[in-house]
């Protein structure tokens, strides 16, 4: 097939969102349609070369009073369609589209159409290694084998300071991302009071007199503990949205049009 995309402007998201379509469908043509560059005129006058226009950048449709021959649109924020201004008619611009579909799930829903969110480069968005930080003496009551346990289970490495000198701490903990505190019970916590001056977060099972808010209290078993890991070990929540799983989604709607 060839099809041909339809964005507002060069270097933005929508053009981003174009490239990666073509990137992972090499078996179709594409090009792109600059509008902010285009007009109706010179969209008309190429509307026919083309299998399938797909208006990533919706409001062209309405704004160059267009009814195109075979064409889908994309709805990817409620920017256009809210501000109430006459050039940008979402309805209007849906009726004369084959198919409509949202980036966004409630968008999907107010406009009752078909979702398909935006992928990310999981190649270039690729972070260092999540570490947890453990303090302490790694034995029972500090509740080692449970953080042990926990980052398994959560998909983290972990990282020990059980000998540090005071002077050393501030580079330990600038080298975790998050750090548990897992004891049975505390007094007084030098942990959570250095973790709290290096803006570091904390996760504690321990029952004592902590004072402030910033610090996540949980369960003491591993079970709790990993999914407050999994709070900030957030990679994992975005892999199935990685452009070699949404693909597949504009592979079928393209073909099927």
């Amino acid at each position: 097939m060839k099809i041909l995309h339809v964005v507002d402007k060069r270097d933005w998201i929508l053009e981003y969102i174009a490239q990666q379509i073509a990137k992972h469908l090499p078996e179709h043509q594409f090009e792109i349609l600059y509008g902010h560059e285009s007009s109706k005129e010179a969209y008309e006058a190429m509307e026919d070369q083309y299998d399938l226009v797909h208006f990533i950048a919706w409001p062209f449709i309405t704004m160059w009073n267009i009814k195109p021959k075979k064409a889908i649109m994309s709805v990817c924020s409620w920017r256009n369609w809210k501000i109430k201004d006459p050039w940008f008619d979402i309805h209007e611009a849906m009726k004369r589209c084959r198919e409509t579909i949202a980036v966004g799930r409630k968008i999907a829903q107010e406009l009752k159409c078909d979702y398909i969110p935006d992928g990310i480069d999981l190649t270039l968005f690729k972070p260092k290694d999540f570490t947890v930080g453990f303090v302490g003496v790694p034995d029972e009551y500090k509740g080692f084998h449970l953080v042990r346990q926990a980052c398994k289970l959560s998909r983290a490495n972990l990282k020990v300071a059980s000998d540090f000198v005071k002077d050393e701490m501030p580079f330990f903990y600038q080298e975790v991302d998050v750090v548990v505190l897992a004891s049975i019970k505390e007094g007084y916590s030098a942990v959570i009071l250095e973790c709290l001056a290096m803006n570091k977060p904390i996760i504690t099972t321990a029952e004592g007199d902590f004072f402030d808010k910033s610090i996540i209290k949980v369960d003491r078993d591993a079970e709790s503990i990993a999914e407050a890991i999994k709070t900030f070990n957030t990679r994992s929540q975005v892999e199935d949205r990685s452009w070699d799983f949404i693909i597949n989604k504009w592979k079928k709607l393209y073909e099927q049009i």
